[in-house]
């Protein structure tokens, strides 16, 4: 069973964008910035994604692009 909705697709509020600390889309709708944090924790090798993703990959490019 999940615990969590799974999939990049999802667009409800409560999806997460990264798995591995728990960024759900909403949490990036009130700031952007959080993504910022992902950032630093995967270049510092902080990040689970193979075992935390469902995808089994970086979360990264599931985040929405910064708007112009």
């Amino acid at each position: 069973m999940l615990r969590t909705r799974a999939g990049a697709k999802e667009r409800d509020g409560d999806s997460l964008l990264c798995h591995c600390f728990g960024v759900s889309r909403a949490d990036f709708d009130k700031d952007p910035s959080i993504r910022d944090f992902v950032v630093e924790q995967t270049k510092a090798g902080r990040c689970s994604c193979e075992t935390s993703n469902p995808s089994g990959r970086c979360c990264l490019k599931d985040f929405p692009k910064p708007k112009g």
